[in-house]
Formats: C-alpha cells, structure tokens, sequence
C-alpha cells in the first residue's frame, strides 16, 4: 500500500512496533503487519477505525475485552502481546500469522474433503473451549476471523472484539453483511449470547467449509437473520452427497434454533467429531440413501372435497369402503392392545440381553488392550508434543509449572511417563509445559539519577541498555529524560531498557562583542563558558584598531556552554607591511609530477590568515605577496603539510 493513502504506514507506536503495511481490516478496526524493533519480529498490529476513537463507551469496552483476550493463551489462538494507546490511536498488538484465512481457503478449494472439514472444525471447537473454560465468549465466529498457517494449523483471532462489537446492529453493512450469514437467532433478535452461541455460529463454518456455500443467503444482513430465525436449514448432503449421515447429524444438531437442542459445549461437539472421525478413517460411516425420497403430495384437503361433492357416485363407493376399512380398524385395534402388554416386556429382554453383550465385549475389550511405548515428546511444542501422542494412541494432559528463563513458553520440559515406557493404549501422559520467562512491570525512572535507574531497573529484574546524552538544561546532569519501554508495561525479565540521559550543560545568551578589544573580547568569553573560535581581520575606518567589528553567533542567540565563537576584527590603520615571499615548490623524493596544493598562512597581531592556496607542480618557482601587522611569521604548507617557515621583520 502506498504510504501516501494511510497515516499509519511507517508510524512507530508506543516507541516499538515500526508500521509497514496494511494487510486487513473489519468494521471496527484495522489490521497492518509491523515489525517489533525490539525483539526483531513481525507482528500484527490491530487499530480501532478512527469513527469509534470518539465514543468513551466503546473505547472502555475495546480496552477491556482485549486485556480478556490478552488472558489466553492457547495454541489455537492467536497470542496478544501488547495493548496500548497513542494520542487518538488504539491499537492491539498480536502474532503475525504467516498464511491465509479459511475463508479464502474455502473461496479457493470448497467443498473441502471431509477429514480436512472435521479436524479444521476440532481446531476452532479446542479454541473456544479453552475461551469458555476463562468465561470468554467469541460472538463472532466465521472463517474470516479463522487464520491457518502454511502448516494448516488454526488460529483463532478477534477474541474481545467481538464482544465490543456486539453492540453494533445489522445496519453496518459494510462487514455485518459478512458476519450476519454466521449469527445465531438470538444474536439477529438481540437476545442473550453465550457459549452456545459461538456453537451455532461453528455449525455454519462446518456447513460452509462441507458444501461450498452458507445454508442462508438474502439480500441484506436484516433478511438474512430473518432467515436464521424463521427457516430451516437444508441438510448438506442436499448439496452435498458425498457428506456422511452421522456428519450431517452433528451439523444439523450444533445449528438447532433452540439452544437447549444443540451441543451443551465445545467439548461436547468435539467428542463427537472425533468419534465420527474414527469411524470414518476405518470405513464405518455410511452416505444417505440417495433413493430416499419424500411421500407424493397429493394436493390440499379443499381441493380432495370439491370432487367428492361433484361425483355422487364416488361418495358412495367411499362410504361402502369406509365401512370396510373401519371392521379392518377394529381388528387392527385389538392387535395393537395385545401388542401394547407384550413389548415392554420384549424391549426389556432386548435391553438385558444388549447388555449383557456390551458388558463381554467392553471386558475382553478391557483384557486385550495392547501396549505401545511413550514417545519422547520433551523438547516439542505442546500442540505438537499432543498430536504425537495421539499419533501413538494415548492421551495427554497439562500440569501447571513456574516461569522458566530457559525454555520458550509453551515447550514441554518433562513428561510422566517417561519416554520408551510400555503403556496401555488409551494412558494418560502427563506433559509439564514451559510457561516462559517470567513477564514484569517496566518501572519508571524518569527524572532519576543514571546511578539510581540502574539499581531500580536490575531489582525490578531489568538491565539499562544503550545510554545516550542529550544536552537538556532543564534536567540536571546525569539526570534521566526518557526510556525505550513504557513504564508499567509487561516485558520477559532481564530485557535492556534504553535510556536518555542530560549532559548537564546548560544554554546561555550569546554576550555582544561587538566594539570590545580582543584581549577584552576573549575575557567575556571566558566568563560566559564560551571559547575563542576563527578570527578574521577586516578594515573598518568606523572601529578603532583590534577592535570586534562582528561576532557570529548573534548577540543575545542562545548556546550552549563550551560552544566557540567567531570574531571579525579591525586591523590597525596604516600599520600593515608587505612583501613579496619566494620559493620553489618541493619535490617529494619518489613522487610523481603531479599537482599539489601549495598555501601560504601568515600568523600576527590579528591571527592566523590564510593569503595564498593553489594548485603547482613541484619545481616550480613562486612568488607571493604577503601582508602582516606587528611580529608575524609565514607558513608554506604542500597538501596541508608545512614545509617551510620564516619569521617576518615587524
């Protein structure tokens, strides 16, 4: 994007996360990829519109539901690093996700293969999961808001937003449209969302992502939500046929319009896409009957009476039939009362003797579990460190363990038991996850001596780093001006702060020269912390001789103490001698007859002035004329070296 058509690209937020592309955005906010000038990172940065920057209400809420989602952490789901605030601007800082989202994916490849589908699907389900366990909902589920990476791993994204987002109504078209097509019915009444909500809305993805298309479509988000509560959905395997009786099942009952009817948790509907996902890898799922079909209709009841009554004929072919079709009730009658007595009594032996099977089958099953070695898992992601043991048929589970420097959060360090250890299939494995290093307040030491900023920053488990001067006078010498990182922020233990730190030299005003004896000029310097810079004689019938005629800085410019000064000065009239200087320019022993630079600098009275520099070859013979003033001696200098000097007659 070009830097021209957005403020942001190139800006540096909170001192740290460089901006350098747009790469998304939503109803409420902007996405641009950044680079974390610190840890040397990509991130993604996430920018509230500048329309909502302007309400207290919702900004309070964008702050508050994003430190919630800043609380989790999963695998599943996309981490938040920072949270911050510049002038008018609210941004969230969360991992960059190098892929594309699920959206995009099903444009692309829908309808997607059924175990792609499925575990997808198991992937959002253990996100929410984990959000419903810290009481979390999402209320804003669909595939744009799902991010995979290049190794097809799900990540969840807009936790919080989502919930600041819901009190927007479908009148914002521009990105509700999007989500409308994902709402549950309480949602699009305005009803009381929960977790059973964030259920609904995965139905709908797995319906998408299983038949290419969502199961309501209108013209604006207000007839779509119109739809989600009045109609039905079609079954997929109307769309799809490939789409398994037992899958379509579990679609049908996560998007029931009554809550109390779907999935009662993400756990729920997860068990039961990994029961079907088994039986489908061992080819004991069945597609629906395409030769099923629906019972003939026949018309509607008036219609069926307006014959009867023109065809008498008819009416009493009927009437005998009904006759004989109510003798045929009667005895059909007697046998259902006979069968109503016997078949509690035939389903309870049914019952028993299923029972009876299961129990055999469960307790050879139970005798004849075989035995599989524990992988070693220690070293790997979490995520990773559970799909291999699923991979060898065991379960795992997550103990809690203390901040630790030495490995990377979310890295297992331990695992019971341990590896090459026979087992049952089905055993638990207990993995013991690196929390990381451990995250600390930045303290602020601002306006405190460097001394006292280190101490402060090393027992709050921080380190100065890169110290660098500025010259402040309103801030003492050594006194601290600014630090990198915020105070109060959360940053790993042990990372460098950068400080700022005042020179101590202070800023005065430029004295006036002007009229003043050298030798008086130079007092007044002096006085001022000020030092004698180049001084360049001049002719001025109005000063009298050695006297200031300009000064550069200005009187009453402000500078810094230790800054030099320029004087022009008046030299005396009448008292300049002159003469003419010769030589030959010398010749370097070995050198080339190529052209030096040849200068000639008088020092007297009024300086150093330098009357003569050109260019010559060596041998050639030079005759310069020179002025003085008082006791004085000429300098020759070839390529700024000095060569030869001679005093002058005074």
């Amino acid at each position: 994007m070009n830097k021209g058509t957005d403020s942001m690209i190139g800006r540096l937020l909170g001192k740290r996360y460089e901006v350098q592309e747009r790469i998304g955005g939503g109803g409420w906010a902007l996405v641009y990829k950044a680079m974390d000038t610190f840890l040397h990172r990509p991130v993604a940065v996430k920018v509230l519109r500048q329309q909502y920057t302007a309400d207290d209400d919702f900004v309070r809420r964008f702050k508050r539901e994003a430190q919630a989602a800043a609380s989790l952490s999963h695998p599943n789901v996309v981490s938040i690093y920072d949270v911050g605030q510049e002038d008018d601007v609210y941004y969230i800082v969360m991992e960059y996700v190098d892929g594309k989202t699920l959206k995009e994916k099903i444009d692309a490849e829908a309808p997607l293969p059924v175990p792609v589908a499925v575990r997808l699907t198991i992937q959002i389900l253990d996100a929410l999961e984990h959000a419903h366990f810290a009481k979390i909902v999402h209320r804003d589920i669909k595939p744009h808001n799902i991010l995979l990476t290049r190794g097809g791993r799900v990540k969840v994204t807009d936790f919080g937003i989502a919930r600041a987002a819901a009190t927007a109504t479908l009148t914002h078209t521009g990105s509700i449209m999007g989500s409308a097509h994902y709402f549950s019915p309480e949602q699009a009444r305005g009803g009381f969302t929960g977790e059973k909500s964030d259920i609904y809305s995965v139905g709908i993805v797995l319906y998408e992502m299983l038949t290419g298309q969502v199961p309501f479509q209108g013209d604006s988000p207000i007839s779509v939500a119109i739809k989600h509560l009045q109609d039905q959905v079609v079954p997929p395997s109307h769309v799809n046929p490939e789409v398994p009786l037992e899958l379509e099942q579990i679609v049908m009952k996560a998007v029931q319009k009554d809550q109390n009817l779907r999935y009662q948790s993400a756990g729920d509907m997860t068990a039961d896409l990994n029961r079907f996902l088994k039986d489908f890898t061992e080819g004991r799922t069945q597609l629906i009957d395409p030769t099923a079909v629906q019972r003939p209709y026949f018309g509607e009841p008036e219609a069926v009476e307006g014959v009867l009554r023109r065809d008498p004929d008819l009416q009493d072919t009927i009437a005998l039939e009904d006759r004989d079709a109510k003798k045929v009730r009667q005895a059909a009658e007697g046998r259902r009362r006979v069968w109503r007595r016997v078949w509690p009594w035939l389903l309870g032996l049914v019952l028993f003797l299923a029972a009876v099977a299961l129990s055999w089958w469960a307790f050879n099953r139970w005798l004849n579990v075989p035995t599989v070695p524990v992988p070693n898992v220690v070293g790997l992601q979490q995520l990773e460190a559970q799909d291999k043991l699923k991979e060898s048929l065991l379960t795992s589970e997550v103990a809690a363990t203390p901040p630790d420097p030495s490995h990377p959060a979310g890295e297992i360090i331990k695992q019971d038991p341990l590896p090459g250890t026979l087992v049952k299939q089905g055993r638990k494995v207990l993995l013991s996850v690196s929390r990381g290093p451990e995250q600390k307040a930045v303290p602020d030491v601002r306006n405190e001596s460097l001394v006292q900023a280190q101490t402060d920053l090393a027992n709050a488990g921080f380190r100065a780093g890169h110290i660098s001067t500025k010259d402040d006078p309103a801030y003492a010498a050594n006194t601290v001006i600014s630090q990198s990182l915020t105070p109060g922020q959360l940053y790993p233990q042990d990372t460098p702060v950068d400080l700022v730190v005042s020179s101590g030299k202070a800023q005065v005003a430029m004295p006036s020269l002007v009229g003043q004896d050298l030798e008086q000029a130079k007092s007044t310097l002096e006085q001022n912390k000020l030092v004698l810079g180049k001084v360049t004689p001049v002719t001025d019938p109005t000063f009298a001789p050695n006297q200031v005629v300009n000064q550069s800085p200005q009187p009453n410019a402000p500078v810094t103490e230790g800054s030099s000064v320029d004087l022009w000065v008046n030299q005396p009239s009448g008292a300049a001698r002159q003469a003419t200087l010769q030589f030959v320019v010398p010749r370097a022993a070995g050198a080339a007859d190529a052209p030096v630079v040849v200068e000639v600098v008088v020092a007297d009275t009024r300086g150093r002035t330098s009357q003569y520099k050109q260019q010559h070859r060596p041998g050639e013979s030079l005759q310069v004329p020179i002025s003085w003033v008082g006791t004085a001696t000429a300098f020759i200098y070839v390529d700024g070296n000095l060569v030869q000097q001679q005093a002058l007659p005074s």
